[in-house]
């Protein structure tokens, strides 16, 4: 009989070893291949590049803090995927020459926002906010391997 009385107990320990070593079993592996990206920013056909000049700056003030950091930019260029959780994937942008890489980007369709991160609230994006992360119309269809052109004239393509 005391056997009988511990077998529940040895039958419930088991169970938390398998739910342990196991999983939950609901969690799924993301085995979407990823792909990576080149693109430009144009305006109304033309490169487009980052014009520090037409930044305002508080007083005192000469340029944004990230600005002047090692492999860092001025301009930010992320990619938001409009289906599932919203991923976020971060560009690695050249400012001055107006071009991005993108490296381990699931293929999909995107939101992609571009914005000044200056840190300074007071700084003026040169958009105009108008591709931040809430408002950007910019929308796109990514496989992987293209190069990718956003007119930032016309963010719907």
């Amino acid at each position: 009989m005391h056997i009988a009385r511990s077998q529940p107990v040895l039958m419930l320990a088991a169970s938390f070893v398998c739910f342990f070593v196991v999983g939950c079993g609901d969690e799924k592996k993301d085995n979407t291949p990823k792909v990576s990206l080149r693109g430009k920013l144009v305006d109304k056909g033309n490169p487009w590049s980052f014009d520090e000049s037409k930044i305002k700056y508080p007083k005192g003030v000469s340029a944004p803090p990230l600005a002047n950091a090692p492999n860092s930019s001025p301009i930010q260029i992320k990619f938001i995927l409009a289906e599932g959780n919203g991923d976020v994937v971060t560009a690695q942008v050249n400012a001055q020459a107006g071009t991005f890489e993108v490296n381990g980007i699931k293929p999909g369709k995107y939101k992609i926002a571009i914005f000044l991160t200056s840190g300074l609230p007071v700084a003026s994006d040169p958009f105009g906010g108008k591709f931040s992360m809430d408002k950007t119309q910019v929308v796109r269809d990514i496989a992987g391997g293209e190069d990718l052109v956003i007119d930032i004239s016309k963010p719907q393509g």
